[in-house]
């Protein structure tokens, strides 16, 4: 349906599909609040890209992600070079936030099932770093890959993958 706003025709199929799956991501990935009210920065980032000529929903919507992002920058790990290898608790925290803010977005789960996995992988970290590790980054890699163990994501037979 095309809607004119001015002297401009607009479809609205299009910016409400690449709405629906910006604020989806933007919401699961907590760069947004999760209520019901449009967010309005987003949707005119949307409109803009779309007069200024993207007419694919899916570039649309990761073309106003990567642009709101830049806006509002999340919780970044420490750099590998900064002081905050002296604190090794706030780069543990900054590396078990980072693992469960990406495996939340790669699997459906319950809260009480995040809070058992957030439990698992603050043990297996803590002992990652009684064993010498201090690398936030090497931790956050390990901690994901310690998590997609647990749930066999990374058993291929369990993937449902069988070889045929």
């Amino acid at each position: 349906m095309l809607v004119e706003r001015g002297l401009r025709a607009m479809n609205v199929e299009l910016v409400s599909e690449a709405y629906g799956i910006a604020a989806n991501y933007l919401r699961r990935s907590g760069a947004i609040p999760d209520t019901l009210v449009t967010d309005e920065r987003l949707l005119g980032l949307i409109v803009k890209l779309l007069q200024q000529g993207e007419f694919n929903k899916i570039r649309l919507a990761n073309k106003a992600i990567a642009r709101s992002r830049r806006r509002s920058r999340p919780r970044r790990l420490p750099d590998r070079n900064s002081q905050n290898r002296d604190q090794p608790e706030d780069a543990m925290e900054a590396a078990i936030d980072r693992i469960m803010q990406t495996y939340d977005l790669l699997a459906n789960r319950t809260a009480a099932a995040s809070e058992e996995a957030r439990a698992k992988v603050t043990n297996y970290l803590n002992t990652l770093m009684e064993a010498g590790e201090k690398d936030p980054h090497r931790l956050t890699v390990c901690g994901l890959t310690y998590l997609r163990q647990l749930d066999g994501s990374v058993d291929p037979v369990k993937a449902g993958y069988t070889g045929l």
